[in-house]
């Protein structure tokens, strides 16, 4: 019984610490290690007599939540009131999903909770608050992106391509006469010349992460981009075209460049 006591208290200091940690971090509070081992001893301490406590559960029920609100308050200096509160609820709504991932895991693949069990369940435990982390950085970045895109249209003699276009402002690519460029891919492109003339077109280099490379240039006869329900018609505008598709949540990079000068 000493044994799984000392197990159940490092199980407990161990997720009480990834899960207060993961909550600062995700409201973007400041994190210090001691402060949060401090609050995550309290945690495990508490979680290791509640199971003494004779009481109805309704009055249980109460004093976890107390004690939740005690060591997410003391876990860090928060900013305000509405910070704090945020970070109680998903401090307290992942501590529970934690719990019921973990006995869903166990009773699907039918393990019973063991001495031995007990010993480990931080691991599956730190695999699951890891792989919700790269989720929403995931989904994080995708709403970033599609906070970013645009209606557009890009338009060539008489073939008009209705596309979503992204804001980059990492995109400072221009010709050599300095005008500013837009990305599409190759599928894009065919759709507006022929791919027997790509390879007499005006080459330029570009540099990405992955190195220096070279990309075609041709001109098309207006890009439409669609601001705010207003349509803003560019005339002449140079297009790059890429090897690989783009993304799924857009067609066209937009030259940094084209934006500044329509909010201009």
């Amino acid at each position: 019984m000493v044994v799984y006591i000392e197990y159940a208290l490092i199980d407990n200091i161990l997720i009480d610490y990834w899960l207060l940690k993961f909550t600062l971090v995700l409201t973007k509070n400041k994190v210090k290690f001691w402060r949060l081992l401090f609050c995550a001893f309290l945690g495990s301490i508490f979680s290791l007599i509640t199971p003494l406590i004779k009481a109805s559960t309704p009055f249980l029920i109460v004093i976890k939540v107390i004690m939740g609100l005690l060591i997410v308050l003391l876990s860090t200096k928060f900013r305000n009131i509405k910070t704090f509160i945020t970070a109680f609820i998903i401090f307290l709504s992942y501590t529970f999903l934690l719990g019921g991932s973990i006995l869903g895991i166990l009773s699907l693949l039918s393990i019973p909770l063991s001495e031995v069990l007990i010993a480990f369940l931080f691991v599956p435990c730190y695999i699951l608050i890891k792989l919700t982390k790269k989720v929403i950085k995931l989904l994080s970045k995708k709403m970033q992106v599609l906070k970013s895109v645009v209606e557009c249209s890009i338009i060539k003699g008489k073939v008009k391509l209705n596309l979503k276009g992204f804001y980059d402002t990492g995109n400072n690519l221009y010709d050599k006469e300095g005008n500013p460029v837009l990305i599409i891919d190759k599928k894009t492109a065919l759709k507006l010349i022929d791919i027997t003339s790509i390879k007499n077109l005006e080459w330029v280099e570009t540099t990405t992460v992955l190195g220096k490379s070279k990309i075609p240039l041709f001109t098309v006869d207006k890009v439409e981009i669609n601001l705010n329900d207003k349509i803003i018609p560019i005339n002449e505008v140079k297009v790059g075209i890429s090897k690989a598709l783009l993304s799924v949540e857009y067609d066209v990079i937009l030259h940094s460049k084209i934006l500044e000068d329509i909010v201009c």
